[in-house]
C-alpha cells in the first residue's frame, strides 16, 4: 500500500535528505582534502571548499610521485591488484558455488545432506580460527605475494552455495523433465537452462562479492609484504606513517576517493540486476509430487491410436504417463514402444514427445527457440530445424509469434507452443499430461478441437491424461479408466459409458453419474439377490407408474433439468427435457420408471459388473 499524503511525503523526503547528508559529508571532506596540499589540510580551520591542487594530487597518487614517510607505491598499481583480486574472488566464488549447489540439488550421491551441512557450518567459524592454518598452508606453498595467494583462500563461499541451492529448489520439475525429454544432459541443462534463469541471483552476488573482494584487509595484510602486491586498502594503511612522522594527507584522501570508485561503478552499473536479484520472489514451481504406486497395468495401444487415461486425482494416471516417458522408474514389467523395450532408455532415446501440464516453456527463449531446442541438441541441420518449426507453427497458427517470449503469450498460445515443441520432434508417440487443465472453459473447448484436428493430420500414437470425463469422451478412440493405481476398464467411450465394468467406472464416467441403488426395489427387475442396480439419469422416465420418489432439488440447465429425488434412504437423479408437460416442484412426489433395457447389475462386494 502506498500512502499519498503530503505530510508523509515531506517527512519521508526530509529523512532521506538527512540520511544522505550524514553519509555524504565525510566523503565530501575526503574529496576537499584531496584537492589541497598537505600543509593546507593541517591548518586550522580545515578548508571546507575544494582547492586548486586537484590534478597534482591525483597525479601524484596514481603514479607514486610522493615524498612521505609511509608507502609511496603508485595507487594505479594498487588498484590493479585490487581489481584482479576482486574479480578472481567474485568469479571464483560464483562458479564454485553454482556447481556446488547444482550437485547438491540435482545429483544423487551418498551423504549429500552431510556435505551440504559441512559447507554451511563453515559460516559459523570465526575468521581468526581459519586464518592461522590458511596462512601456514599458503606460506609453505610459496604463494605469499602472489595473486593466487591473495585469492585462492577466499574463493570458497558457503553463503553463495546456500543461496544458489535455495534458488535451484524453486525451479519446477517440469523444466528439468522437459530438458531430459529434449536430450539435454546434466551440464547442457546447467548451461542452457539454469544459468540463464540464475542471472539475477548471479548479478546480486557479483556486486556483493566484488565489494567483498575489493575491500579485503585482514588476509592481504598477512599475505603481502612487498609494495607491488599491495591492494589499495592495504596501501592506504601503509601510507599512514606512525609516530611523529608527517603524512601526506591529501594523497591519502585522494587514494581513499579513488578506492571507492570501482565498487561504486559496479553498483551503479548493475543496480537494476542487483535489486532484482535480492527481491525477486517469483516461484518457479511447487516441488516434487508424492510417489504413486501402480498395480498390474497391462494394455496394448495400437499404432496411430489416441488413448485417453482418465481418473480422479491421485489415481496414478500421470505416474503411468511419466513411466512411459522415462521420467519415473518402473520396478516390474516392460514398456515397449514400436516393438522396442525402452525400460532402460533415457527419455530422449525413446522417440517420444511430451506436452506438460504447466507448459514447461523455457522463459528466456523465444517461441522459435523453445520449439527448436530439442532439435538443436539432436544436431539436426539448421535448415531442417527452420523447416520443421515453420511447418509446426503454420499448423498451430503460431507463425506471427515466433519471436516472442513465453511471458508475452496467452495461456492458449503457450499451450500451442508446447504442442509445437512436441510436433517438431516427429516422434512415434505423443504424451499429453493434462495439457488443458490451466485453460478457461472456452479455451479448453477450442484447444480440444485443435488436438483432434492435429491427430487427424499427423496420425501419431497419442496418450492423453486427464481427469475431465468430457475431454476423455470427446477425444478418446479408446480410454483407460484408472482408480487407486489400477486399470478399471479399457475400451471405447461407448463401451465405457454403456457397459461400465465396475461401480467406480459407472459413477465416474457420466455427468451426472449413474444412479447406484443398493437397497431399492431391485428384485422387481429380476436382478441377482443383493446386487447393486445401476441406472443412468436419462434412462429414468417420469410418468404415472413406477417408483414413488420425493423431489429434493431441481437444477435448470436450459434444454434439460436435473431432478434430485429421494427413494426411501437412497437418492436418485433424473434427467428430464423441456418436453415434459409440467416441471415437478420441490417437495412433490413423482413416479419414475427405469427402462428395462438399460439396467446394469454389479456385485455388491467387489463392484464388478455381473
Amino acid at each position: 500500500m502506498v500512502e499519498r499524503r503530503a505530510t508523509l511525503g515531506i517527512l519521508a523526503h526530509a529523512v532521506m535528505i538527512v540520511g544522505v547528508l550524514i553519509v555524504a559529508f565525510p566523503l565530501y571532506l575526503a574529496f576537499v582534502a584531496s584537492t589541497h596540499t598537505a600543509q593546507e589540510i593541517v591548518q586550522a580551520p580545515m578548508p571546507l571548499l575544494p582547492g586548486s591542487n586537484f590534478l597534482a594530487t591525483y597525479k601524484a597518487a596514481l603514479f607514486g610521485n610522493v615524498a612521505g614517510q609511509g608507502s609511496t607505491a603508485p595507487v594505479a598499481r594498487m588498484m590493479w591488484v585490487s581489481l584482479v583480486t576482486a574479480l578472481v574472488i567474485t568469479f571464483g566464488k560464483i562458479s564454485i558455488s553454482l556447481l556446488s549447489a547444482f550437485a547438491i540439488v540435482y545429483f544423487r550421491f551418498p551423504f549429500k545432506s552431510f556435505f551440504f551441512w559441512a559447507i554451511f557450518v563453515t559460516l559459523m567459524l570465526p575468521v581468526e580460527v581459519r586464518i592461522g592454518p590458511t596462512y601456514k598452508v599458503v606460506s609453505d606453498l610459496g604463494m605469499l605475494n602472489t595473486y593466487a595467494g591473495l585469492t585462492v583462500p577466499l574463493i570458497a563461499s558457503a553463503t553463495a552455495t546456500f543461496l544458489f541451492r535455495q534458488f535451484f529448489l524453486t525451479v519446477p520439475d517440469e523444466l528439468v523433465e522437459a530438458a531430459r525429454m529434449d536430450g539435454a544432459g546434466p551440464m547442457r541443462f546447467f548451461w542452457d537452462i539454469l544459468l540463464p534463469l540464475s542471472k539475477t541471483s548471479m548479478a546480486a552476488l557479483f556486486v556483493i562479492q566484488f565489494i567483498y573482494g575489493w575491500n579485503q584487509y585482514l588476509w592481504p595484510l598477512l599475505a603481502t609484504t612487498t609494495e607491488d602486491m599491495y591492494p589499495v586498502v592495504i596501501g592506504i594503511k601503509r601510507m599512514i606513517a606512525g609516530g611523529d612522522s608527517q603524512n601526506e594527507w591529501n594523497i591519502v584522501m585522494a587514494t581513499a576517493i579513488l578506492a571507492m570508485l570501482p565498487p561504486a561503478f559496479v553498483v551503479v552499473l548493475m543496480q537494476k540486476w542487483f535489486v532484482k536479484g535480492l527481491v525477486d520472489t517469483e516461484q518457479y514451481g511447487s516441488g516434487k509430487n508424492a510417489v504413486k504406486v501402480l498395480h498390474g497395468i497391462d494394455a496394448e495401444v495400437n499404432d496411430r491410436e489416441f488413448i485417453v487415461i482418465v481418473g480422479p486425482s491421485g489415481c496414478g494416471k500421470s505416474t503411468l504417463l511419466r513411466m512411459v516417458a522415462g521420467l519415473e522408474e518402473i520396478t516390474d514389467g516392460q514398456i515397449s514402444i514400436g516393438g522396442r523395450v525402452v525400460n532402460d532408455l533415457e527419455p530422449s532415446e525413446r522417440d517420444i514427445a511430451m506436452v506438460f501440464q504447466n507448459y514447461a516453456l523455457y522463459p528466456h527463449m523465444t517461441v522459435f527457440d523453445n520449439m527448436a531446442y530439442g532439435l538443436k541438441i539432436a544436431k539436426v541441420p539448421v535448415a531442417e530445424i527452420k523447416t520443421r518449426v515453420d511447418k509446426a507453427a503454420k499448423i498451430l497458427e503460431l507463425s506471427q509469434l515466433l519471436d516472442r517470449k513465453p511471458r508475452a503469450l496467452s495461456g492458449g498460445q503457450r499451450q500451442r507452443v508446447a504442442m509445437g515443441r512436441a510436433i517438431v520432434r516427429q516422434p512415434q508417440v505423443f504424451l499429453f499430461d493434462e495439457p488443458l487443465s490451466n485453460l478457461d472453459a472456452k479455451l479448453r473447448v477450442q484447444t480440444r478441437l485443435e488436438i483432434q484436428k492435429l491427430h487427424r493430420e499427423l496420425s501419431i500414437t497419442s496418450l492423453f491424461v486427464t481427469h475431465d470425463q468430457v475431454e476423455a469422451m470427446t477425444l478418446a478412440q479408446r480410454m483407460m479408466v484408472m482408480n487407486a493405481g489400477r486399470m478399471e476398464q479399457f475400451g471405447t467411450p461407448e463401451e465405457v459409458y454403456n457397459r461400465p465394468a465396475t461401480t467406480f467406472v459407472a459413477s465416474f464416467m457420466g455427468s451426472p453419474p449413474m444412479n447406484l441403488l443398493r437397497r431399492g426395489p431391485n428384485a422387481d427387475f429380476g436382478g441377482p439377490p443383493g446386487a447393486i442396480l445401476g441406472i443412468r439419469p436419462e434412462h429414468l422416465q417420469v410418468g404415472n407408474t413406477g417408483w414413488a420418489v420425493q423431489v429434493d432439488t431441481i437444477e435448470m440447465l436450459g434444454a434439460e433439468r436435473l431432478v434430485y429425488c429421494r427413494l426411501g434412504e437412497e437418492f436418485l437423479i433424473v434427467r428430464t427435457d423441456e418436453s415434459l408437460s409440467s416441471a415437478p416442484e420441490v417437495g412433490a412426489t413423482i413416479h419414475v420408471a427405469p427402462r428395462p433395457d438399460r439396467l446394469h447389475w454389479f456385485d455388491a462386494v467387489t463392484g464388478i459388473r455381473l
